[in-house]
């Protein structure tokens, strides 16, 4: 056993925790106290105090669990972006930070609208379920109960997470930011303003913040209108291995539409910090433009 509940109730994994009785866990299976073995010639595990044999962890609940603790502990997530002529309740999408979702308060295992709920996430009285997907998904039926409650939901698919090779930190990040393992199972229709009362958005769709050379590539950053940040680049093997660890450095994810790393607006002077010490202007590889480039604050 890899994991088990430490004393708040949290799902913890056996590198997280004090060596033997000190971590002061229980078995996620039975509840009997476990210590924890990390010695230097086996590998560590949680091991039953009485003795008794290691329980079978499922792990369909242990997948379960852990993603409702890390939803709860965050009370945020990215979200996929929703369908056309589609949208969400006022309060939620008052909340929403370009792909962010940010909420007041978590609930597990909850009784709404003639359905049992996996989660129940509340922006002010809006509220958002959560399911989790392993070895089922949501059907007809419950899909069916979501609309009759008029209620958002949006399902996220943790069946390529191997529960047996379990590292905590990396499942976390792709709990919260894969969009490609969640799928809205519901939204709201789009109620459209009349002509006459519609105000004009004159907010650029992109801005372009900074733009640099890195390993001959010409590197933009650029903000959206949503306020999302989005790093571009023109193709190169060697840009691409470097643009690609500063996407996992600031929990980034790659847009297979735009061909492009999109990020938390909050990474910004960051992004541009961690392009800044990568910029090599001499490196640029196209004949037709001049060598004498303005400075990378200046694109």
């Amino acid at each position: 056993m890899h994991t088990a509940i430490s004393l708040d109730n949290r799902l913890v994994h056996i590198a997280a925790t004090q060596r033997g009785a000190a971590c002061q866990c229980r078995c996620l299976t039975c509840g009997e106290p476990v210590i924890a073995k990390k010695g230097e010639q086996r590998e560590w595990h949680f091991s039953h105090c009485s003795g008794a044999p290691p329980c079978e962890v499922n792990p369909e609940s242990l997948l379960h669990r852990f993603v409702k603790q890390t939803i709860a502990e965050s009370a945020s997530l990215m979200a996929p972006p929703l369908p056309a002529g589609r949208s969400l309740p006022s309060t939620l999408a008052a909340k929403r930070d370009g792909l962010w979702l940010t909420f007041d308060r978590v609930q597990s295992e909850v009784a709404v609208g003639g359905l049992r709920a996996d989660i129940v996430a509340f922006a002010g009285t809006d509220a958002i379920v959560i399911e989790v997907a392993y070895s089922s998904f949501c059907g007809a039926e419950k899909i069916s109960a979501l609309e009759q409650a008029k209620l958002c939901a949006l399902e996220i698919d943790v069946s390529g997470v191997d529960a047996n090779q379990f590292d905590p930190e990396s499942v976390r990040h792709r709990i919260l930011t894969d969009l490609s393992i969640k799928s809205w199972l519901r939204t709201e229709p789009q109620v459209l303003a009349p002509s006459a009362g519609v105000s004009i958005d004159t907010t650029p769709a992109i801005r372009e913040v900074l733009r640099v050379v890195i390993a001959g590539r010409v590197v933009r950053l650029s903000v959206l209108r949503w306020g999302q940040v989005v790093i571009a680049y023109d193709y190169g093997e060697m840009a691409r291995d470097r643009i690609r660890a500063i996407g996992h450095r600031y929990q980034g994810h790659w847009d297979h539409r735009y061909k492009n790393w999109r990020f938390h607006k909050c990474w910004l002077e960051e992004l541009k910090h961690a392009l800044m010490t990568q910029h090599d202007p001499d490196s640029f590889q196209d004949p037709l433009i001049t060598r004498t480039w303005p400075h990378a604050g200046n694109p």
